[in-house]
């Protein structure tokens, strides 16, 4: 038996004794482990929509319908409370058990008596902390099922039964029936999680990351320069588990004064900032050359990952802007790394990294952590001297040029006006980058130093 207390004040009485109704799936699972829940799920023997119109009455709500004819929801949403009222599928809540995912969702307990009903073991799956499917005909039934086993995993810290395990082998390439939101919305909550890369490296023997992405499939084996101790994929996973350490476990950390979370640039930016890891280098395999010395070369493969990653993120129907995200941090990727190379030869200038941040802003800290994943995951031992360059950029970005940016400029397109007589043309932005530029870069820091270089500018133009 269940403790029913835990329901929620209104539910109860609103359920006669004998009534055929039942709580189900995710909110007994989740009120057996002791985590927090919004959802109720209910399934009910006669007639739900009776129910859900006794439930809206009580929490002062109204009824929804969603879904279609054999799929029928009765939703009522209170207080931070969603209510989920459907028909039960089959004759017998037990059948309707049975045709669920995975034994830990396949439980219900009875209203009000609170009597538990596991005809597929879920209760000893929990204890076990194991995702076991119900049957191999789960996966057939939604293929999404193949991904959400990981993601289940994932967010609850199970294993993944061995029979389970096969079963998604053999069946990944069902995978890409699914739509794509659908995917979208399991994968993103996998990357949510802290120990993605291992779920994502079981993908990965499962055969499930492959159909997903095919794109990464050619990474394998694809050998690199003597930068790289790995081929591109393992180098790809590589730079992902040393990401995720520094998202979730502060190591290296790039500020003294905030976590590495903290420095990003929108809360969503973990998820994306992994993906975007997971792909960053997918455009190796297309640019890869060997030149007559030997020497391997991916040139413009920045580029070319951009756009097979926008390709990816269409294709899981991402927002615009977080599709944006992703192929902007993927097409600057190795930005960072020229500018640590120049500091090697000792010709990096205040004005190179001020075009940095202002080429990568509001994205520079987001770029900044994944391009340490990037070279602390190219061999087997660490750069400290690039996370150390890190760091610096890191601090000269929030210390330095955000300050700077919020004081005025020097100059307006009415000072270009008065003062140099020029008109309105597409000189202007020109003029007033170059002075801006300059100001944030410490080269000039009057108006007149300002006045003096929009006149060189303008003659410079002119010449040309």
């Amino acid at each position: 038996m269940i403790n029913t207390k835990f329901l929620p004040q209104p539910l109860l009485p609103k359920i006669p004794e004998q009534s055929g109704a039942y709580l189900v799936g995710g909110t007994v699972r989740d009120q057996l482990l002791g985590r927090p829940f919004a959802d109720w799920d209910l399934a009910v023997e006669h007639d739900p929509a009776r129910l859900a119109r006794a439930i809206a009455e009580a929490e002062n709500s109204r009824v929804v319908v969603l879904g279609k004819k054999r799929q029928i929801i009765h939703r009522v949403v209170s207080a931070g409370r969603i209510f989920d009222i459907a028909a039960i599928q089959g004759q017998t809540i037990s059948e309707d058990l049975l045709r669920r995912d995975f034994t830990i969702n396949a439980m219900a307990v009875s209203l009000p008596s609170g009597r538990l009903i596991d005809p597929a073991g879920g209760r000893g799956d929990l204890d076990r902390r194991m995702i076991r499917m119900t049957g191999k005909r789960v996966f057939d039934d939604d293929p999404l099922r193949l991904l959400r086993a990981f993601r289940m995993a994932a967010t609850l810290g199970f294993a993944i039964d061995p029979e389970t395990f096969a079963a998604v082998s053999e069946k990944a390439g069902q995978i890409r029936q699914v739509a794509g939101e659908r995917i979208r919305d399991e994968w993103q909550k996998i990357l949510q999680t802290q120990d993605s890369a291992q779920w994502i490296s079981e993908m990965d023997r499962a055969g499930l990351l492959g159909s997903l992405f095919p794109e990464l499939e050619a990474l394998k084996n694809c050998g690199q320069n003597r930068h790289h101790e790995f081929d591109v994929f393992d180098h790809t996973m590589a730079v992902y588990r040393g990401l995720e350490q520094m998202l979730h476990q502060n190591r290296p950390a790039l500020a003294p004064d905030r976590t590495n979370q903290e420095l990003l640039s929108m809360p969503a930016a973990v998820r994306l900032l992994k993906h975007a890891a997971l792909l960053h280098d997918i455009g190796k395999p297309q640019t890869r050359t060997t030149d007559d010395q030997g020497r391997i070369h991916f040139y413009h493969h920045p580029r070319a990952g951009a756009q097979m990653a926008g390709q990816i993120c269409r294709r899981l129907r991402f927002s615009c802007a977080d599709a944006g995200y992703v192929t902007f941090l993927i097409r600057h990727h190795i930005r960072p790394l020229f500018l640590y190379t120049a500091r090697q030869r000792n010709a990096l200038t205040s004005r190179a990294m001020t075009r940095f941040f202002i080429k990568t802003r509001p994205y520079t800290p987001d770029l900044l952590l994944m391009a340490t994943a990037d070279m602390t995951g190219k061999k087997e031992k660490t750069n400290p001297e690039f996370i150390e360059f890190a760091k610096d950029l890191a601090q000269r970005y929030f210390t330095g040029h955000l300050p700077a940016r919020a004081r005025p400029r020097l100059l307006t397109g009415h000072d270009l006006i008065r003062e140099l007589g020029l008109s309105p043309s597409p000189l202007f932005a020109t003029v007033l980058d170059r002075v801006e530029e300059g100001r944030l870069a410490g080269d000039i820091e009057s108006r007149d130093q300002a006045l003096e270089l929009a006149r060189k500018i303008v003659e410079t133009q002119k010449d040309a």
